[in-house]
């Protein structure tokens, strides 16, 4: 699997499972309250806007192994994609990380957004390529593609898909998550941009907002 095809993957699992895993999982004593719902993310070249109750939390290889013993319980499948996470480096290349923390400590998926910077990887070359690209890595998710298509950012492309999965729940029922993705050209890089939320009405425009606000710095 290329280098773009395995960070575009495990960001969507990276977002599903902390979405799906209880705020003490995720060291919120370590997190900060976004006080404006937009910023800047030098890192990845970007900014954007996400909800304002959402907090910003930083990854760490230790929550990172934390949560995977959780999920080993109640969903083994992302349980070992998070171990993958740690290996492949990507919590380094998580430049943010922001979530619905309200949500998660009542117990209800926690919408969420992340991005993730794929050094030295440049985006696919058409939409084409790019739609082929996240049909093959949603199928290994057993999530469903809905569209891919092609946007503009400031002048430059841009890509969306949009998916659905059915989230195990630990009480033997199921979620339907939404999943968003953009990846925009960064340099010789890619940025990924994840939104995943409940999949409903409301919650659903929230990756339409966000995808709408980013700008290049």
């Amino acid at each position: 699997m290329s280098r773009f095809r395995t960070f575009t993957v495990v960001a969507c699992v990276l977002s599903v499972a902390l979405g799906a895993v209880a705020v003490s999982e995720l060291d919120a004593g370590a997190a900060t309250k976004s006080s404006t719902t937009t910023t800047k993310v030098k890192a990845a070249g970007i900014s954007l806007a996400y909800p304002d109750e959402w907090t910003v939390v930083p990854l760490t290889k230790q929550a990172l192994r934390t949560m995977r013993k959780r999920l080993d319980k109640t969903n083994p499948q992302l349980g070992d994609a998070l171990e993958f996470v740690g290996t492949t480096g990507i919590a380094a290349a998580t430049k943010l990380f922001a979530i619905d923390l309200e949500a998660s400590a009542s117990g209800a998926f926690a919408n969420n957004v992340n991005i993730i910077v794929v050094k030295n990887s440049p985006m696919p070359t058409s939409v084409d390529a790019f739609s082929a690209a996240v049909s093959s890595y949603y199928a290994q998710l057993d999530a469903t593609l809905e569209r891919a298509e092609e946007l503009e950012i400031d002048g430059k492309t841009a890509y969306r898909a949009d998916a659905t999965y059915a989230l195990q729940r630990s009480d033997g029922g199921e979620v339907m998550v939404h999943l968003a993705q953009m990846v925009i050209a960064h340099g010789r890089s890619s940025d990924v941009i994840t939104v995943t939320t409940k999949d409903d009405v409301p919650d659903r425009s929230i990756a339409d907002d966000v995808f709408g606000s980013v700008r290049y710095l």
